[in-house]
């Protein structure tokens, strides 16, 4: 009996995973409705979260869109939500 797949496990690179998920997606949007091209204006933009507070203003920042752009009146209406779930 081997033991080599468990000496050297595989490493799993985020990075890497999204990409090829988000290439995936791409490629099956364009399929679907017979297009080619990005589905995305630009790419997307990775930042350090340093502490706590830059953190909770994340989290408000993202949950604020639907209240920021007239979908409701406060972000705990909005079905898609997970702000109640992190609070």
């Amino acid at each position: 009996m081997s033991y080599s797949t468990f000496e050297n496990p595989k490493i799993i690179d985020p990075y890497r995973q999204f990409s090829h998920f988000f290439n995936a997606y791409a490629q099956a949007i364009n399929k679907r409705h017979n297009r080619t091209g990005s589905l995305f204006e630009r790419t997307f933009e990775r930042k350090l979260v340093s502490s706590q507070t830059y953190f909770q203003q994340l989290i408000f920042y993202i949950h604020n869109n639907p209240v920021h752009h007239g979908f409701v009146e406060n972000m705990s209406l909005y079905p898609w939500s997970s702000y109640e779930t992190i609070i």
